[in-house]
């Protein structure tokens, strides 16, 4: 019965999609038609153009001007529509708001400019911005700079997790239900994610440098690879005129106040761009540092970062800096630009480093066992540059070049708080316990019992780390990739584009992890150490990857179809060749005759080296079915290689680390893959009135699990996890004035699989054996945003008491999302000893329950005035707006954050015990931050 009603719960939201798709198609053809038409003329010469494409955007209707630069398009629907203006060798331009009456002839007369930098990069707006493409065959937005400046950001992390189908957690950035590590993240179009650190990012861009943020959530083009979604970062560059801004922002005005919503932040951002020789020859420079003690409000006495200058850039718990340098020159039909950007953060969050984004628990990054002592807890340094050079070039009128050469270099480092990787000798315990100490407390059986017990006075910190000693673990890794790049585009036609591209990578990683390093160390100055550490991994590699692509645009009456194909090529390297190719391999237990014989058969030989390939089609097409109505459908196949450290870990026969359950890398792993399909329609019901529905489905397949093997009496990795993504998207845009517009999205989602990652899949191999899908940790079924945005300038009409309100900038952001889901616990007995019930995990349900909904309001308001020519502008942000409590660690027997007095299955403050174990339910991070507030200035020269 219960499958049953599974089944049918299924199928009745594919009718409520059918439904909504045929409610949204309305049909016109009854009504009484009208007419368009107009001139095309250069804007210079004052000719007549011929042979110019006129389409009205949305519908079929479209014609080309004739000798005269004359058009007619007749037998229109009523109604208002955005019509482009196109021929190579000038920029397209698009006029929106055109309306069309019943029995009347509508006229635009358009001046072209011509242009021989790009192919349809220069579209000139004539009327107001629509708010969205309505021929986009992908789910894209596109973040403009007002935009990001209007919102209460502090990095692209903020701004990406406001966008529809983007969840962002204490455990990072999740699309459309892919895990966190599966983003693909580019600056200026070349990646700037750290490839080892596991959180899909890498190279922080202050938020005033940047000109616009794409993210992609669906429908990628053959010349991009990503399994989840793409985030693209443009920076601005420089002016014909010198531009100076100074943004100077913190959360309070007394720095000793003790107020809830003071987290003793401070933030600092400067640019500074313009000519150096003319408007030719321009410069870009920006600089943002960051200081906060976060909202968790434990901060250690002094963090120091073991390859940052020590305590130098660490003044407060978390500490961030960011700069960008960049040069632009531009010749007639060629650009050439040059850029730096560097970033450094140091914390105690241990989301910095997510090993590879398998191999973690998902919850916060607060240390909370080392509250007590947080100078003694792991410190993270993650330290971050991009340098790129660019050239742009428009061949002739049809074609176009784009190419890049870039070095990505990321390092991150985490210690006992810079502490040495250890000392010479060990002269005290250091691993860290929760010891009992003054004040302490008595607690008896019962009265019969003569026995008495010592216990920690405060149940409050009992559990927290308190014997002095240190963080277990010590990591080091850095990353190299040079890139080169290019990308070339030939315009046939009006009627068909084609683009291909070929991106190469050359990567150098080293990788350091040792659990415990003072174990083996020297008792006495002298000895020599007899082990490395309770367990290590270390290993230097040399890998390589890259692709190329074609893709063919073809626009035929109103129809726009992608068609395209993707290579992507991953080469582990002579390291693993090496492996491979060596006898002891086998001999030493570090590989299989298996994983041999598959290594081999799975690659080809190219250049003396080993490499795997795939070929990855992709589908996108749009069309109209009723006039500003287009339906739009995408297919694709991408792949993600598999994480370093699943391929790598434990292939040095001179490194062998023989602690139990030792890992073993897998050089046969095949990629991880996914396959997309997505089908949605747009509606633009007037310039300023719009509407999306999407519906989107994912299969991910060859997800890396870990798996113990009998053979080698190690665990290694192998490919055998699989995860299903169905979902729907709502997303309306309504304009109601220049300086007035709201944005409503929704999204329900699904996302099931065998396991939450390939840790999760071997702790959880021998409890239960099935195939069956459970949800993933991450999976947030409801997902609501309102957005707002309105300016009050000199388009409305104030009295002179109001005058004052004049350039103010009003941002409101409201937002509920589901829960958190958790496994339940179920009764299982009574403790005697401990006089309470006991409760265990039902991992027949495992993830099937979701926490209490999540509910916030971010705003920010604005207010601008000139003193000569300098602009100020006074700004004031606030998040959770309400201070809602949004729980992040769930107690599984209530479905919210614990508070003094409910029941747990953990350690119970209310029922002290000598046998507790674990930590207080106190956690600070269990809720996400509370209300904040941040005022902030602005000077623009």
């Amino acid at each position: 019965m219960k499958k049953y009603f599974q089944v049918n719960l299924v199928n009745n939201r594919i009718k409520i999609i059918l439904l909504l798709f045929t409610f949204l198609i309305v049909n016109l053809s009854s009504q009484e038609k009208g007419k368009l038409e107009g001139t095309i003329i250069d804007s210079q010469t004052k000719e007549s153009l011929i042979g110019a494409t006129i389409k009205i955007k949305g519908t079929y209707y479209g014609a080309a001007s004739d000798i005269d630069g004359k058009f007619q398009i007749l037998n229109i629907n009523p109604g208002e529509y955005v019509v482009e203006i196109s021929i190579i060798g000038y920029k397209t331009a698009q006029h929106t708001g055109i309306r069309i009456f019943p029995n009347q002839t509508s006229t635009i007369n358009v001046l072209l400019s011509e242009t021989i930098l790009s192919l349809d990069k220069e579209i000139v707006i004539v009327g107001e911005k629509p708010l969205f493409d309505i021929e986009e065959a992908s789910s894209v937005r596109t973040i403009t700079l007002d935009e990001i400046r209007a919102a209460p950001v502090l990095s692209v992390q903020d701004i990406v997790s406001k966008q529809v189908g983007v969840t962002k957690t204490a455990e990072g950035i999740y699309i459309r239900g892919a895990r966190a590590y599966e983003t693909s993240y580019l600056v200026d179009g070349v990646s700037a994610k750290d490839p080892l650190a596991g959180t899909g990012f890498g190279v922080e861009i202050n938020p005033l440098a940047m000109k616009e943020v794409e993210v992609i959530t669906g429908g990628l083009s053959a010349e991009h690879s990503s399994t989840a979604g793409v985030i693209s970062v443009t920076t601005l560059s420089g002016t014909d005129k010198f531009q100076f801004a100074t943004s100077v922002k913190r959360d309070n005005i007394n720095s000793r106040s003790t107020n809830n919503s003071n987290f003793n932040q401070d933030q600092i951002d400067f640019t500074f761009s313009g000519p150096i020789i003319s408007d030719k020859f321009t410069f870009y420079s920006s600089f943002s540092g960051f200081a906060s003690d976060e909202f968790t409000r434990s901060p250690a006495s002094q963090l120091n970062s073991s390859i940052a200058g020590g305590t130098r850039f660490a003044p407060r718990q978390d500490n961030r800096m960011n700069g960008l340098f960049k040069f632009t020159f531009q010749e007639s039909g060629a650009k050439y630009e040059t850029s730096y950007r560097r970033s450094l953060k140091i914390n105690q969050n241990t989301r910095m480093l997510q090993i590879g984004g398998n191999d973690v628990v998902l919850g916060p990054g607060f240390q909370y066992a080392f509250s007590l002592q947080p100078d003694n807890a792991n410190t993270y340094s993650h330290d971050a540059n991009l340098l790129n050079f660019k050239y742009s070039v428009a061949i002739d009128s049809k074609s176009f070049f784009e190419g890049q050469i870039s070095r990505l270099f990321t390092r991150l480092r985490t210690d006992a708080n810079g502490r040495e990787f250890r000392t010479d000798s060990i002269t005290s315990v250091l691993d860290p316990r929760s010891i009992i100490t003054s004040p302490i407390s008595y607690w008896e059986y019962s009265l019969k019992d003569s026995v008495m017990y010592v216990i920690l006075s405060d149940p409050t910190i009992a559990g927290l780390y308190n014997n002095g000693g240190i963080a277990t673990l010590w990591h080091d890794h850095f990353a190299e990739e040079i890139t080169l790049k290019g990308d070339y585009t030939f315009q046939l036609n009006s009627e068909n584009k084609f683009k291909t591209g070929i991106e190469l990578k050359f990567q150098e990683y080293q990788w350091i992890d040792i659990n415990r390093p003072w174990i083996g160390a020297p008792i006495k100055v002298g000895d020599l150490s007899r082990s490395l550490g309770e367990s290590f991994d270390i290993w230097h590699v040399w890998p390589a990857q890259g692709g190329a692509y074609f893709q063919d645009q073809i626009n035929y009456n109103g129809l726009i179809a992608f068609l395209g194909l993707r290579f992507q090529y991953w080469a582990p390297g002579k390291f693993v060749d090496d492996v491979i190719n060596n006898p002891e391999s086998i001999s030493k237990k570090i590989l299989t005759q298996k994983n041999v014989d598959e290594y081999n058969s799975n690659t080809f030989t190219l250049f003396e080296r080993k490499l795997k390939g795939r070929l990855l089609p992709r589908l996108k097409v749009s069309f109209p079915v009723s006039d500003n109505q287009v339906l739009f459908f995408n297919y694709g196949h991408s792949v993600d290689w598999p994480n370093a450290y699943q391929v790598y870990s434990g292939l040095d026969i001179s490194r062998q680390d023989r602690s139990p359950l030792s890992r073993i890398g897998n050089p046969a792993l095949e990629p991880e893959t996914t396959v997309e399909y997505e089908i949605g329609l747009r509606n633009q019901f007037t310039i300023n009135d719009v509407l999306t529905l999407t519906a989107y489905s994912k299969d991910k397949f060859d997800y890396v699990v870990r798996r113990y093997l009998a053979e080698l009496d190690k665990t290694t990795y192998v490919n055998e996890d699989y995860a299903r993504i169905n979902g729907i998207e709502f997303t309306y845009l309504k304009r109601f004035t220049r300086t007035f517009n709201i944005s409503f999205m929704s999204s329900y989602q699904i996302a099931k699989g065998k396991s939450n990652s390939a840790e999760a899949s071997f702790f959880r191999f021998t409890d239960e054996q099935t195939t069956k899908e459970k949800y993933l940790a991450w999976d947030r079924p409801w997902q609501i945003r309102l957005t707002s945005n309105y300016k009050i300038d000199e388009e409305l009409e104030l009295s002179e008491l109001l005058s004052f309100l004049y350039e103010t900038k009003l941002f409101t952001q409201i937002n509920y999302q589901s829960g958190k889901r958790y496994t339940p616990f179920i009764k299982s007995g009574y403790d005697f000893n401990l006089k309470r019930d006991i409760y265990k995990e039902d991992i027949s349900r495992e993830y099937q329950s979701i926490g209490e909904s999540w509910f916030w309001i971010d705003c920010s308001f604005q207010k601008s005035f000139k003193v000569n020519s300098t602009e100020f502008v006074m700004s004031l942000e606030i998040t959770n707006l309400l201070n809602n409590k949004n729980s992040t660690i769930i107690n599984p027997l209530t479905g919210k954050a614990y508070e003094l007095g409910d029941v747990t299955p953990y350690r119970d403050p209310t029922k002290p015990h000598p046998e507790d174990s674990g930590l207080p339910p106190f956690d600070p991070a269990r809720y996400l931050e509370q209300r904040h507030l941040v005022i902030g200035l602005i000077f623009n020269l």
